[in-house]
């Protein structure tokens, strides 16, 4: 917010959870001790197959959720003229509702920021 008096625009980009690209589940394990993981109860047998939902889930809405989908957003985001760049944009497959949230608190900060006479430092909406 401060940045934009001076004419720089920020944006956010904010990535779902991604399974094809990135070693986000390489590396996840059971605990080491039984006694940990029986802490967990039925939480251990829960998360199995995690990867896969996320991915029936990412087909359901037809997109293909790669971590390349991170850098095309920032392209788009970056080909478009100043002061018309959304200030976040969300790369999820899954809809998760991020969106609203976004939307609701974006009001919330402009109104605020109005109250104190900075409605010129607003952010862009976020996207949609």
């Amino acid at each position: 917010m401060e940045a934009r008096a001076f004419g720089i625009e920020t944006v956010i980009l904010v990535p779902g959870a991604f399974t094809t690209g990135t070693d986000h589940f390489a590396h996840a394990e059971t605990p080491a001790y039984h006694a940990i993981e029986g802490q967990y109860a039925e939480l251990m047998t829960r998360t199995a197959g995690l990867g896969e939902r996320i991915q029936a889930i990412d087909s359901e809405h037809g997109l293909a959720m790669d971590v390349h989908s991170v850098g095309e957003a920032a392209r788009r985001v970056l080909d478009l003229p100043a002061g018309t760049r959304p200030s976040r944009v969300v790369i999820d497959g899954q809809c998760k509702g991020i969106e609203d949230i976004n939307a609701s608190h974006h009001a919330k900060q402009v109104a605020f920021l109005e109250k104190l006479g900075l409605g010129d430092l607003s952010p862009a909406p976020p996207q949609a």
